[in-house]
């Protein structure tokens, strides 16, 4: 009796572990923001957004002072990071412009919209006790005839010592506001079509 309890002690102690932690999922939001006043109505595709290869995985890659990218496999992203930033910039510009005709892509129909806005991500880094950093170039496309309306570099860093993931999302949330008020701010001084 007393070895078939010592047994199933050491069983349980072993299954506990190897038990392995649930991981924890997050996502971006978007951000409120300036208000730009369009001088007419602009229907505005978004996406896809392109990332650097390291950054295209379920997984969240952190920057760490050592400069050699990791990411963290119990730290992810509740859907595809270049789809969530395609959705939280036509969020972040639907509300800038004050226009419901912005669309995330890929979404039935709206590949027809008049103009689309492509998005280059060169650097999304997540450097816990240290910041975040983003580099965005872009691009608004006329669908039609294929011709570039605007473009433009988004270059931005913010500090911040705070190590945790949710923390250092949120910064990259706001700097993703500012890309959005760079991008609303060029749409509204595009000419008639």
């Amino acid at each position: 009796m007393k070895r078939t309890l010592f047994r199933l002690i050491v069983s349980c102690s072993v299954l506990a572990g190897c038990a392995s932690p649930q991981p924890s999922f997050h996502t971006l939001q978007p951000r409120p923001g300036v208000l730009f006043a369009l001088p007419l109505q602009r229907d505005l595709l978004v996406g896809p957004a392109t990332l650097p290869a390291a950054l295209d995985r379920p997984a969240i890659v952190i920057s760490p002072a050592s400069g050699t990218p990791r990411p963290l496999d119990q730290q992810r992203w509740l859907g595809d990071l270049a789809h969530t930033l395609d959705e939280v910039l036509a969020a972040n510009l639907t509300q800038r412009t004050g226009q419901g005709n912005t669309h995330a892509w890929p979404q039935p129909g709206p590949d027809t919209l008049p103009l689309r806005l492509l998005v280059d991500v060169r650097r999304f880094d997540l450097m816990p006790g240290s910041g975040v950093a983003l580099t965005v170039d872009w691009r608004i496309m006329d669908s039609k005839e294929g011709t570039r309306l605007a473009a433009g570099h988004f270059e931005q860093q913010t500090a911040l010592n705070d190590p945790a993931i949710p923390a250092l999302l949120r910064a990259q949330e706001a700097l993703l506001g500012q890309l959005g008020d760079t991008i609303a701010a060029a749409l509204a001084t595009l000419p008639p079509r």
